[in-house]
């Protein structure tokens, strides 16, 4: 591996501390550290939403999606648009009105349960295990293509 991927790698790093470090600083309550305290404008948040949806999974997956049944695969970003839509215009609204930041602070307000929340951490957290390893998966077979790495070491 050269010096110069290195550096861009450590760079890249360093940078991601700095960041996070910078905003735990900012960060007193759950809206700011959901909702970013209710400051930033739409667009960036909308965007933030957006990025944290399309993930490498699903560009990945649209891809092979795409090489298979060609362009009939833009119904999948299609939905997943509408989707946005209704969760922006349906259910947004309702979590604002109730003051909450997710959906499992509002049911388990709504229906009176905190057991809830616990049910949908745990379903959360089994996704986002399920998630991550498709990422680590991919993000291996992407740098062993582009760098010429073995599978293990690109993981």
């Amino acid at each position: 591996m050269s010096n110069t991927v290195l550096f861009c790698v450590a760079a890249f790093a360093l940078l991601i501390v700095w960041s996070a470090w910078h905003g735990y600083r900012k960060t007193g309550s759950s809206a700011d550290f959901l909702v970013a305290g209710r400051a930033a404008p739409w667009w960036l948040i909308a965007g933030s939403l957006i990025a944290s949806t399309v993930s490498g999974a699903t560009f990945f997956g649209l891809i092979s999606s795409y090489h298979r049944t060609g362009f009939s695969a833009h119904w999948i970003p299609l939905g997943v648009a509408f989707s946005w839509l209704v969760i922006c215009f349906a259910v947004g609204p309702r979590l604002r009105r109730y003051g909450r930041f997710t959906i499992p602070e509002y049911f388990a307000d709504r229906f009176s349960s905190p057991g809830l929340r616990v049910v949908f951490a745990a379903v959360t957290v089994i996704w986002m295990v399920f998630l991550l390893s498709t990422v680590l998966v991919q993000g291996g077979l992407l740098f062993g293509e582009l760098w010429g790495w073995n599978y293990g070491t690109s993981v």
